[in-house]
């Protein structure tokens, strides 16, 4: 088993994991509470392209999960990741509310 198959064992075991510790499932598809958000859904909360939601997760480091491979994969993003990026990129309101890089 290579290197990156173990590091994707890994990451899968942690969204797992963090799935159990919520006590819900992935699968969780009731409205209440949802684990994954999909790169469309992250393009239209930001109004934005879908390239351009790769380009910023990636940036900031935003783990991604693949479901499937090659161009008819699926790539979901954990949405507890997401929100905290949104946290952390809030600009006080204000004249001295600017963008930083």
């Amino acid at each position: 088993m290579s290197s990156v198959d173990l590091a994707q064992m890994k990451d899968e075991q942690d969204v797992k994991n963090a799935a159990k510790s919520r006590g819900k499932d992935s699968s969780d598809h009731d409205g209440s509470h949802q684990l994954f958000i999909a790169s469309r859904q992250l393009a239209a909360r930001w109004d934005c392209s879908r390239s351009q939601v790769d380009v910023i997760a990636r940036r900031a480091g935003l783990r991604r999960v693949c479901l499937g491979e090659g161009r008819n994969g699926m790539v979901r993003y954990l949405l507890d990741e997401v929100e905290a990026l949104e946290r952390s990129r809030q600009v006080p309101p204000g004249p001295s509310g600017k963008c930083q890089n």
